[in-house]
């Protein structure tokens, strides 16, 4: 074998030391693809078809409307609801059931006056979430979700829980809860009694009863 053979023949053989030496792209330990973890997204309420209806009652009967929501958002992680906020307009109380104008009016400004609501002092009432508990089997009512959250109304907070029905399917979210308060709880005593024609605060009953139906949509 001359010089240039031998040469050429080190060369060789030292390009496939090395090359065994280092593993290929194709033969290093694959890693597992990382996944990212999801972030929390931000809904926010859609004022124009939520609707929360109230009613209340007396010994001989009942008075039910609505009221609108100013604004709201939920915040959402790993699909589930964890935190929200609502804003309830508390100028914006309407009674559907008295079909005279006069008693309709009458029955709206007692109940925004100052022995109930007082919407000028306190145009509007707060719901914040505290807690949320999500189910793994949705009760016979289909509640899926146990709510906490701190209710102010006027100058009261309590602590409350609510049973709700929530769905989330992408960037849209939808909710149905029925609930009830004691308005003493809120100093919503009427005293005057000009709604019930002198009868008074006795006999008006102590829960108001809501039905919320939410709509809301992820930001973008």
């Amino acid at each position: 074998m001359n010089n240039s053979s031998i040469y050429i023949f080190h060369i060789f053989t030292m390009a496939i030391a090395i090359s065994c030496g280092k593993p290929t792209p194709e033969t290093r330990q694959q890693q597992p693809e990382a996944v990212a973890e999801e972030s929390a997204k931000e809904f926010t309420i859609d004022t124009r078809s939520t609707t929360l209806g109230w009613q209340g009652s007396k010994n001989a009967g009942t008075h039910h409307g609505t009221i609108q929501l100013k604004s709201g958002t939920l915040s959402i992680e790993k699909n589930k609801v964890t935190a929200g906020n609502f804003v309830v307009n508390m100028k914006t109380i309407v009674d559907k059931d008295l079909t005279d104008p006069k008693e309709n009016k009458k029955l709206v400004d007692d109940l925004s006056g100052e022995n109930f609501f007082e919407v000028e002092k306190y145009p509007v009432s707060t719901f914040t979430i505290t807690k949320s508990t999500k189910s793994e089997k949705a009760d016979a009512t289909g509640n899926n979700y146990s709510i906490q959250g701190n209710l102010t109304i006027k100058d009261v907070t309590r602590n409350i829980t609510i049973q709700a029905t929530i769905v989330i399917k992408g960037n849209e979210l939808t909710a149905r809860s029925t609930f009830s308060i004691s308005r003493k709880e809120f100093n919503l005593q009427y005293a005057k009694g000009k709604i019930f024609r002198g009868m008074g605060d006795s006999i008006i009953h102590d829960t108001i009863e809501f039905n919320l139906v939410l709509k809301a949509s992820a930001q973008k």
